[in-house]
């Protein structure tokens, strides 16, 4: 998908917007890039970008290994797309009957070391996000109204 179709798809998630959602979708502006990645997930597989990790903490410029180790670490990720089995019986095709889970554009929590990643540059900068392909099983929780809470976490872990 082109960071022009994800910008359109994100405000298309929402279509009544209210104060919570307002704040949600610059959170997801803000720490989630639209970048293009140039492929699709198959079978039951999810694309989840995972939370892009800063350059810098406060003043400090971050290493390029300590970027790398903390890209490892990072377990908050924005459902980019789901794969056309995700939440289907896998001999009869037929949708769960808990539904899905979760949905693109959702804010999610994947356990750490899960699945196949590959970064992916964010147009006209030299910054880089990470996208993790999982099993639609593997995402362990959905992220609602908590997510700005997410990055006080995510600085302890840091």
């Amino acid at each position: 998908m082109k960071p022009q179709e994800q910008s359109a798809a994100r405000s298309n998630l929402f279509p009544f917007p209210d104060t919570l959602t307002q704040q949600r979708l610059a959170y997801i502006d803000a720490h989630f890039p639209a970048v293009s990645y140039g492929c699709k997930p198959t079978g039951a597989n999810v694309f989840v970008q995972l939370r892009m990790v800063p350059k810098k903490r406060g003043m400090i410029e971050l290493p390029q290994q300590t970027r790398d180790f903390n890209e490892q670490q990072t377990c908050l990720g924005l459902v980019l797309e789901v794969g056309p089995s995700a939440f289907k019986d896998r001999d009869s095709g037929k949708p769960w009957h808990e539904g899905p889970w979760y949905r693109t554009g959702d804010l999610v929590m994947v356990k750490r070391h899960q699945g196949r990643r590959f970064a992916v540059g964010v147009p006209g900068t030299d910054e880089r996000v990470v996208i993790a392909v999982v099993n639609e099983y593997d995402v362990d929780s959905t992220v609602d109204s908590s997510f700005e809470n997410l990055d006080t976490l995510y600085d302890q872990i840091i």
